[in-house]
């Protein structure tokens, strides 16, 4: 049996499903991603990927932090080169190496 959402849960979705990622939703709203998925699709609710905040660093230095929309405009980056940079898989492989470039999600630091 599903568990009915709240007002304030309802708020507090509709006002960060396009800036944070399901994990931290799921994780906030202790709720799956599942029922998250069918809550935005019921409420007509998508995804601004453009809007997520990102840091990049090369090494130890900080590039850049900001949105995807701007970290693209400042540092060059095009859509795919940003999904690749803050992927998990990425950072793993960027561990052992030196000046490489990674991305963080701001919503998935914790």
């Amino acid at each position: 049996m599903t568990r009915p959402w709240t007002t304030k849960e309802l708020i507090y979705f509709e006002e960060n499903y396009g800036k944070l990622s399901t994990p931290a939703l799921s994780k906030k709203l202790n709720r799956s991603a599942s029922s998250l998925y069918a809550k935005a699709k019921n409420l007509g609710l998508k995804k601004d990927y453009d809007a997520v905040e990102y840091a990049v660093y090369k090494g130890e230095k900080m590039l850049d932090m900001g949105t995807r929309r701007e970290i693209k405009e400042k540092l060059g980056f095009d859509k795919k080169k940003l999904s690749v940079i803050s992927s998990p898989s990425h950072r793993i492989r960027a561990e052992n190496g030196e000046n490489v470039t990674v991305a963080y999600r701001l919503d998935e630091i914790s």
